[in-house]
């Protein structure tokens, strides 16, 4: 992102106020705001002193080299806990922890469908939540490099997450470009991290704009309707935006002219907003260009209507660069602020492109008070569960840490942990192995544990079928309930494939029953990430990770590997008729817990618990007990109807021709013969209220040949089928489908379907995904933390009925790429 110490042409340095450096760190300063048609009440507000959040070097130890690289975005999941979106160089991370400590752990986030080979980064922060469906919205920062990485130029863009960690996002295109192209730009291209508060219903989205013919618009706007950008999205659709131009939105985000907002047009080098309940409407803290002596500042902003913003204030006038603001509010959505609220930033001497040598995390606390004695400020969310355990954190040496197993598997089987054996110390490797001395290598004899050894940051498998295991017991002081594992990272040593190495294999168990299916670690050093809900544990229970060879050990050393476990809380579906009931005017927040994936639970030669992989056999659909199991297949690597080759055409026709189901994808059989994904509700699921989330489903390639027509998707509970025929077509978008259930028994089957329409031409199918959800609590949402509904619509109503309208539609709205 932008490392530039100097102001672009066009743009003015702000006033210096009279407050410059002081020693004291708590000062007091009045505010005089313009709303665009009247003054404001002048505000007093104190700033805290200066809290470091994470030294240069903490930073580094997290694995954070460039953390955060622009504004973050920030998701709360409960008790204290959030996750925290941000740029750690030209990728996106996201790490979880507490208002206080927000890297207690690390997750690599991924995002697909970007144009090939067409930008040189790509990262976002900036995200937006919306529980009623799930959806993650991030805007991106993506570049395109010319003679270096200091000579860019950068636009904003949009992707979608639906998966039940939010590490996996679509793409949705481009929602705003600069008025220059770049074919024309004088300079570097910086537009700014796309920070955005939702206010009447649009969000609004801040950046940085540079003109054809020159200067700048240090502050402009563009802005949609957020029930647009969610139904879109939910469909895998991008939406268009409009620049602010000239008194009106005239202008398209991608490529159109803008206006400068703020009075003079001052320096931007950064600027971070937020929708302020206590004021009813937008705040912005802005990081000026460096002075002179290399100093950027931070000044605060008002502006009840997005788009007249009132003279800017000074709050934090410290020596260095103070770069990278995000505003996080302490009430239930932390993308509001209230009276007081806290700014993220981080503080440099070094400044622009060496910022990173030294760079700290820092915040300071802002108490706005309205010429009032100010009032005590709202806590911080204190944590009630978070963090039980992180491999890396509580790795010790001698001995493991309480909860801690180090293993292996010496019969080579894995499944029965009573025949695992515990590796011992290693004082003079440092490591554990088989041995508790030199680790066991090859000596012109093979032995099973070969090279297997468990390191703080990593280690080696032994011979293929002997694992390297590690497992954490849940103990009584962390107590039962819903766990999910997180901060997952395993990659190779190194990034060169040689001969015929063939990668690592990852598998994860809790007690003697695998979870998911084999994930691999690929000999690319590539890193893995292997996050997922762990459901209902109880204390005693054991979540393994193994890590083992391919099909050879060869140069199978691994490192950066990590993971913690996580509870959220004991939440129990309150009485359906509670009184008083909420009124239908009182918004609510409701949790979901993913209790299936389907590809998260895919695995071979049998279907895990409660899966069934099926067809119908019978051609019609509606009556379960005519659809006929499908069989794994070693020789197809998926279920087909036989077990072994795929029946095909072969001068003569059958039902079943190509039908199969794989961990991906599949393919029909002809038109009226689906392949059949179910998933019967079991006992430790419980009854209740359930959905379909995350739906995924494209065509394997994306043309069309010949007379081919798509595919078609149903979705039935037991015999009847709930909602539409869905179509996925031919051009290979991505279609995303959703289903609400309402209340489902133990026993109860979901089944997904996969058609071919009018003929079954090319109907290979792919990215096919979705989960099963129960609805875990419904909670009234505290008057104070609801944010405001009259400004942004109620999920059921508006979101809702675009939601309907965008599925009804075939057409796939794309941004186009501006070169």
């Amino acid at each position: 992102m932008n490392e530039s110490a100097s102001a672009p042409a066009g743009a003015s340095l702000p006033t210096r106020f009279a407050v410059r450096r002081p020693l004291a760190g708590l000062m007091t300063l009045a505010l005089l705001a313009f709303s665009a048609t009247a003054a404001q009440a002048a505000l007093v507000y104190n700033v805290g002193q200066t809290e470091v959040i994470y030294s240069a070097s903490q930073r580094r130890n997290k694995g954070l080299d460039y953390w955060v690289d622009g504004n973050l975005g920030v998701v709360p999941i409960g008790n204290g806990q959030y996750q925290f979106y941000g740029a750690n160089g030209p990728t996106p991370v996201r790490t979880t922890g507490t208002l206080a400590d927000p890297a207690q752990s690390r997750s690599n986030v991924s995002i697909t469908g970007l144009p090939s080979n067409y930008f040189n980064y790509v990262a976002g922060g900036p995200t937006y939540f919306d529980a009623t469906t799930g959806a993650r919205l991030m805007i991106y920062h993506a570049e395109r490099h010319a003679s270096s990485g200091q000579d860019y130029y950068s636009v904003l863009g949009m992707a979608v997450s639906t998966d039940s960690q939010g590490l996996q996002f679509r793409d949705l295109g481009l929602i705003v470009e600069p008025d220059v192209p770049m074919s024309q730009r004088t300079q570097s291209i910086e537009v700014g991290g796309g920070s955005f508060a939702v206010m009447n219903g649009d969000m609004y989205v801040y950046y940085r704009d540079y003109l054809e013919g020159g200067g700048s618009s240090e502050l402009a706007v563009a802005k949609a309707p957020i029930a647009t950008i969610l139904a879109n999205a939910i469909n895998n659709q991008g939406t268009s935006f409009t620049k602010y131009y000239n008194g009106a939105w005239t202008q398209p985000g991608i490529g159109g002219r803008s206006s400068a907002l703020e009075v003079g047009n001052p320096g931007n080098a950064w600027s971070a907003v937020s929708y302020n309940d206590y004021l009813g409407g937008l705040i912005m803290m802005t990081s000026d260009w460096a002075d002179s002596t290399g100093n950027n500042n931070l000044f605060l902003s008002t502006s009840m209507d997005g788009v007249n913003w009132s003279q800017r204030q000074a709050v934090v006038t410290d020596a260095g660069e103070q770069m990278y603001p995000t505003l996080i509010g302490t009430g239930a959505d932390p993308t509001h602020t209230g009276q007081s609220f806290y700014a993220y930033y981080t503080d440099s001497a070094s400044g622009g492109w060496n910022r990173w040598n030294d760079a700290k995390l820092v915040r300071r606390q802002i108490t706005l008070s309205n010429g009032v004695p100010t009032p005590a400020p709202d806590p911080e969310p204190t944590p009630t569960s978070g963090v039980i355990a992180s491999y890396r954190s509580d790795f010790q040496a001698g001995a493991p840490a309480q909860g801690w197993k180090y293993m292996w598997n010496p019969n080579g089987k894995l499944g029965d942990a009573s025949k695992y054996a515990a590796l011992q110390w290693s004082s003079t490797e440092g490591v554990y192995n088989t041995t508790g001395a030199a680790t066991r290598v090859w000596n012109g004899k093979s032995h099973n544990d070969d090279y297997l050894m468990l390191g703080a940051d990593g280690g080696h498998p032994g011979r293929p079928g002997y694992y390297a295991i590690t497992g954490y017991t849940i103990q009584a002081d962390d107590g039962a309930g819903l766990y999910q594992l997180i901060g997952s990272s395993i990659m190779k040593s190194d990034s060169v494939k040689t001969g015929d190495e063939d990668g690592l294999d990852l598998l994860l168990y809790i007690n003697n029953t695998k979870l998911g299916s084999l994930q691999s670690v690929s000999t690319t050093g590539s890193m893995l990430s292997f996050d997922r809900d762990l459901g209902r544990l109880a204390v005693g229970d054991t979540v393994y990770v193994m890590i083992g060879a391919g099909k050879n050990q060869n140069f199978d050393l691994f490192k950066s590997f990590d993971f913690s476990l996580i509870r959220t809380p004991q939440v129990t579906i309150p009485d359906p008729n509670p009184n008083p009931a909420p009124t239908p005017e009182q918004p609510v927040e409701r949790q979901w817990i993913a209790v299936a994936g389907f590809r998260g639970d895919f695995q071979s030669g049998g279907p895990a618990a409660g899966w069934k992989y099926q067809w119908s056999a019978s051609g019609k659909l509606g009556d379960a007990s005519k659809y006929a199991n499908l069989k794994w297949s070693s020789v197809a690597g998926a279920y087909n109807t036989t077990g072994g080759a795929t029946t095909v055409w072969n001068g003569k026709t059958h039902n079943d021709d190509y039908l199969t189901l794989g961990l991906d994808g599949g393919h029909p059989g002809r038109a009226g013969y689906c392949t059949i994904a179910g998933y019967t509700i079991q006992a430790e699921d419980g009854a209740g209220s359930y959905r379909l989330n995350a739906g995924l489903i494209s065509k394997a390639d994306g043309v069309k040949t010949g007379d081919e027509d798509g595919l078609e998707l149903l979705v039935y509970v037991n015999s009847t089928r709930i909602g539409g025929i869905e179509t996925v077509l031919t051009d290979g978008s991505w279609k995303g489908f959703f289903r609400e259930f309402g209340q489902l028994a133990v026993g109860d089957t979901i089944y997904v379907m996969i058609g071919s329409l009018k003929n079954q031409n090319f109907d290979n199918f792919a990215n096919f995904d979705f989960s099963i959800e129960r609805l875990t609590a419904v909670t009234p949402v505290p008057a104070a933390a609801a944010f405001a509904l009259a400004s942004v619509p109620e999920p059921s109503s508006a979101v809702m009925l675009t939601l309907a309208t965008a599925m009804l539609s075939g057409a796939r709205l794309r941004q186009r790429l501006r070169s």
